[in-house]
């Protein structure tokens, strides 16, 4: 065999084989250590197969001299997906967040062409050898069912974690709760298409297929989403008429045709069933199996509103605000009502689904690329539907690639899937899109790779280009991946060791591998901070400690700064720079409060919908004495979110501060009300009422800070006091014991106690006094 042949055979098989591996394995797979997300883990593994895979399959087409694509209208229309984010991209900043993000985002720019590299592969290697599909379709219903086996060995173990990567139930190898769900409903629907498919699979294969089902539908039961139901409906209802119509094209009565599609068509009513009445079957379900999960997005009237705003002039209308900038836009945009609940400071990903988002974040032109998309497959559908041609297993598996690739597409309208779902539609689409073209009989289109002709040449240096633009998007997003990792790992090992110079020393390797991260330069601040609190701490006054103390706030300042330069448009980095300001304004540092006080500003503008700005200059002015500055700030941030107790207990002390009793015990009771597990709002309320003479009331407060935390001296010290202003003296003695014991040899509180107990003494004597003359 020539040198020519072997790269040939070995390129198409690997790229063949790495497309299994993709199948097989982006649902499950993941690094068994805390400090690699499940996300982060998959978007790894995708890129480092895919990549792979498609420069194996470019060498071997360029060795071969040519390259074949499918004639088909949907393999083009795919391609304006990542080029209309690659527009929008440029025409609004090309900035690194709609670039690639932290490389876990599903709307990046690097995300789509990743989506795409699997799409393209798909498609490439099942036009060379369509009988691959059903090694493909097998290695779909494994991973899931793989996915299955670990779900059920975890109800039975639940203190399996893998190394921490799956903390509790509710999160799964393909990722939340409702991902599960989605893969189990697609493993579901495969398997029930491949063992329709008659004699295609051994009887091994069709038992697999079997159980596979069986399985998924059960724990479809558990995980009870209503979306995956309703799609899998549909699914079931398209696959009764194809089988109905099947059967009348093969010359079936109109009964014995109906009799054919009857399961098929009572699998979609029970599928709807479930949709329906799911949540009240769901009781039944023993509480063991039961798993608590909480998602959280945007709702349709959010997400809406958002848009409307977002696209007020006809730049953004047609761009859109960039890609995956959705948490700038709902930052700005967001309806104020969203504050008043507990999800106020969440910087949502996305919208209520992938699709709508694209309106908000690559304009009319993305959405027409999605709308394409959709027309495009279920035009390929609805062809493959009205084909008069008997149902053979071949085409079976062509539908079931279809019905496949539409519930995946219709979840993506109502949910944002996570990133192995995203890469098996686009791997499904490449499936269905040579599935179709071998049906057609067509010829595939041939671009003949060579020096013979200018075309050629074009060709080959455009496959060339193609292969170096891989290779560039592979280097970049395992880069910034890896970058992340490392933060990841500075977090967990300060949580574990508290060794701020081992954690700094992890982001430090975070920076060099990818210096634009501003979330590494965020960390670095945060442990700068630590570190400047233990230099304090130990109160050194040697060279050595101050140089130390110098040298830790110079790199402090650089990384603040630093994340500022890298996205002037994130709130959160200003407020990083604000917060280390505010610290060294704290320490009387010169020009700090200034500094603090403008890099608040700017997180305010940054995020005019978000209180937090508003508070922390309300602080930073309170730490100046500047009470009416603050009071201004802690108005502003009401306004934004009428239920913040901090806010209320901050002005609750400047009203104190400033001898308006009545004002500050209102604000502190709204503080203690909004959250009455907070033992300091309490207290802070039983204080007031002490100072102003309502000691009934101030005892009430400081019981329930002392019932949240049992030896909090303070609180029973001033409730002593308040004993003692009733004649309670019993209580106030019981009150103050507890705090000698927490605070032994303190000469207050022996000397309180000691007036007490004679206070206790002569009002027993008087006690006994006036008895004895009743008597």
């Amino acid at each position: 065999m020539p040198p020519t042949a072997h790269v040939q055979k070995y390129g198409d098989a690997i790229a063949r084989w790495g497309l299994f591996a993709l199948a097989l394995l982006l649902p499950v797979f993941f690094v068994p250590t805390a400090s690699v997300l499940i996300p982060q883990a998959k978007m790894s593994f995708l890129l480092a197969v895919a990549s792979v895979s498609l420069l194996a399959w470019f060498a071997a087409r360029l060795f071969e001299g040519v390259i074949r694509l499918p004639r088909s209208v949907l393999f083009w229309v795919v391609a304006a997906l990542p080029i209309a984010y690659a527009i929008s991209a440029l025409t609004t900043g090309w900035s690194a967040s709609s670039v690639i993000g932290t490389g876990t985002e599903r709307e990046t720019l690097a995300s789509m062409l990743a989506w795409y590299m699997v799409f393209v592969l798909a498609v490439v290697v099942l036009v060379d050898r369509r009988t691959f599909v059903r090694v493909l379709l097998r290695g779909i219903i494994l991973g899931a069912a793989i996915v299955a086996v670990i779900q059920i060995i975890r109800f039975f173990a639940p203190s399996l974690t893998f190394g921490g990567v799956l903390p509790h139930m509710a999160l799964t190898p393909v990722g939340s709760w409702h991902d599960l769900g989605i893969v189990l409903g697609l493993a579901l629907l495969l398997s029930i298409a491949a063992l329709g498919t008659g004699e295609t699979f051994s009887r091994v294969w069709r038992g697999l297929f079997a159980g596979v089902a069986a399985i998924s539908l059960a724990l479809l039961l558990l995980v009870n989403a209503t979306d995956v139901w309703f799609a899998l409906a549909a699914a079931a209802l398209i696959g009764a008429i194809i089988r109905y119509r099947a059967a009348l094209l093969g010359g079936a009565a109109r009964n014995a045709a109906l009799k054919q599609a009857a399961p098929i068509l009572v699998a979609a009513v029970v599928f709807s069933l479930f949709g329906f009445f799911g949540q009240q079957l769901y009781q039944y379900v023993p509480d063991r199996l039961q798993v608590t999960t909480f998602e959280v997005r945007p709702s349709w009237q959010g997400t809406y509103e958002v848009g409307q705003q977002s696209l007020s002039d006809y730049r953004s209308l047609l761009f859109g605000a960039g890609p995956n900038m959705f948490p700038r836009e709902w930052s700005v945009h967001k309806p104020l009502s969203v504050n008043t609940t507990e999800f106020w400071g969440v910087d949502f990903e996305s919208g209520v689904g992938v699709i709508p988002t694209a309106m908000i974040t690559v304009g009319v032109l993305g959405m027409l690329a999605w709308l394409a998309l959709c027309i495009a497959a279920l035009f390929a559908v609805s062809r493959t539907l009205t084909d008069r041609r008997p149902l053979s297993p071949s085409r079976m598996l062509t539908f079931a690639f279809a019905l496949a690739s539409l519930y995946l597409l219709a979840l993506h309208v109502v949910y944002v899937p996570g990133i192995a779902i995203v890469a098996l539609l686009f791997l499904l689409l490449g499936a269905f899109v040579a599935m179709r073209h071998a049906e057609s009989g067509r010829e595939p289109i041939r671009a003949p790779l060579s020096t013979d002709s200018y075309a050629g040449i074009v060709r080959l240096i455009v496959a060339l280009l193609m292969m170096l633009g891989i290779v560039f998007l592979l280097w970049s997003g395992l880069r910034v991946l890896t970058s992340n990792v490392y933060v990841n790992a500075s977090i967990l090992h300060y949580q574990r060791t508290g060794d701020i110079a081992a954690a700094a020393d992890k982001v430090a390797q975070a920076v060099a591998v990818y210096p634009a991260n501003a979330r590494a330069h965020r960390a670095a601040v945060e442990l700068g901070i630590l570190e400047l609190a233990r230099i304090a701490a130990e109160g050194a006054a040697d060279e050595d400690s101050h140089a130390r103390l110098q040298a830790s706030v110079a790199r402090t300042i650089q990384h603040a700064l630093s994340a500022v330069e890298i996205n002037r448009a994130d709130y959160q980095n200003w407020l990083t720079l604000a917060r280390f300001y505010q610290e060294l304004a704290g320490a009387g540092v010169e020009g700090a409060y200034e500094e603090a006080r403008r890099a608040y500003e700017e997180a305010a503008t940054e995020n005019p919908t978000n209180p937090l700005p508003h508070l922390r200059l309300a602080q930073l002015e309170a730490i100046q004495g500047n009470a009416d500055a603050a009071g201004e700030h802690l108005a502003r941030a009401l306004a934004l979110k009428p239920n913040l107790a901090a806010a209320y207990y901050l002005r609750s002390h400047l009203h104190a501060d400033a001898g308006r009793l009545s004002e500050a015990i209102q604000d502190a009771e709204a503080a203690a009300t909004l959250v009455p597990n907070d033992p300091l709002g309490w207290y802070h309320l039983g204080a007031l009422h002490h100072t102003q003479g309502n000691h009934e009331i101030a005892i009430v407060a400081f019981l329930e800070a002392i019932r949240l935390v049992p030896d909090y001296a303070n609180a029973l010290f001033l409730l002593a006091l308040s004993f003692e202003q009733i004649g309670e003296y019993e209580g106030a003695i019981e009150a103050l014991e507890r705090v000698a014991a927490s605070n032994p040899g303190s000469p207050v509180v022996e000397q309180k106690l000691a007036e007490l107990r004679a206070l206790a003494a002569r009002g027993a004597e008087l006690q006994e006094q006036e008895e004895n003359a009743e008597n």
